[in-house]
């Protein structure tokens, strides 16, 4: 086990999963970021696909690991990624609110993937 002192996470081994992919096809988008701007609502389901939220080991040339991958629409994916300026307005009137949706985002696509058996947990129960 590493220690505190030892503990770097941007040098975590990053995590790629092509099946942990595909999977995000069947999902609905758990992003939902789009319900922020007046009006907008998530593209249709068709367009899901897995998002790398900004965390740790973002680089040049190189993505978060996949472990950091949410179920995202493409109107929300737009707005993740910074494609869509409207995530700009959003960001500044409710940061708290986007910064928690990601996390609830992370924590309901991981929930879909042991659902599906794609991310398993060995002592795992459901309750």
């Amino acid at each position: 086990m590493i220690g505190s002192s030892d503990y770097r996470p941007h040098l975590l081994p990053k995590l790629r999963s092509d099946q942990l992919m595909a999977a995000m096809a069947l999902f609905p988008c758990t992003l939902r970021i789009a319900s922020f701007i007046p009006g907008a609502t998530c593209a249709h389901q068709s367009t899901v696909v897995g998002a790398h939220l900004q965390v740790a080991g973002k680089g040049i040339g190189t993505k978060v690991t996949d472990m950091a991958v949410v179920a995202a629409c493409a109107t929300c994916h737009a707005l993740q990624e910074r494609r869509d300026p409207r995530i700009e307005l959003i960001e500044a009137r409710y940061p708290i609110a986007v910064t928690l949706r990601y996390a609830q985002a992370l924590v309901e696509t991981h929930t879909l993937l042991m659902m599906d058996g794609v991310l398993v947990v060995p002592d795992g129960n459901w309750i």
